[in-house]
């Protein structure tokens, strides 16, 4: 009969231990623009949004202040890709550049541990580009050529499994 492992072992990889939540690791991630994915992210921030408290002092009562919510600001959403011969995301951008951006709904989801099966969703609903930022070159380096796409949308929702 094999020794059972001391209670002070590490968990197998990709296992959590017994009885708590699944921990999702911030490198196993799918960005998806409208159902499709034509690059492939290394890089993005998370996305955040805040409710700007407005303060309000009542007349008679100079002590007291009251907090209302306020307009909501959401973040904008920085990505970094692999750079490729598709130009899909820069037509995209170039349609800001134009001064009619194409609103599109973007997914970030979270996968498992083995970089399957989606966890966590957060939708970017009416997204659109608002900055691109091409690859440093470097003729000495020997770094993938990355490029940077700056979103912002209009709202900010959570989904993905339980």
């Amino acid at each position: 009969m094999p020794d059972p492992k001391p209670p002070d072992a590490p968990a197998e990889e990709g296992r959590q231990p017994a009885g708590g939540p699944e921990l999702l690791r911030g490198y196993q991630f799918r960005i998806i623009i409208d159902a499709t994915n034509d690059a492939h992210f290394i890089q993005c921030s998370a996305p955040a949004a805040r409710v700007t408290p407005i303060r309000y002092r009542e007349g008679g009562e100079s002590k007291i202040v009251r907090l209302f919510a306020g307009p909501v600001e959401n973040s904008e959403l920085v990505c970094r890709f692999g750079m490729t011969r598709s130009p899909l995301l820069w037509n995209w951008f170039s349609k800001s550049l134009e001064g009619l951006p194409e609103r599109r709904n973007v997914s970030l989801v979270m996968l498992g541990a083995n970089g399957v099966g989606e966890r966590a969703r957060w939708n970017l609903n009416d997204a659109w580009p608002c900055e691109y930022r091409g690859a440093p070159l470097d003729a000495l380096g020997r770094e993938i050529a990355i490029d940077t796409l700056c979103l912002v949308y209009e709202s900010l929702t959570r989904g993905g499994a339980p």
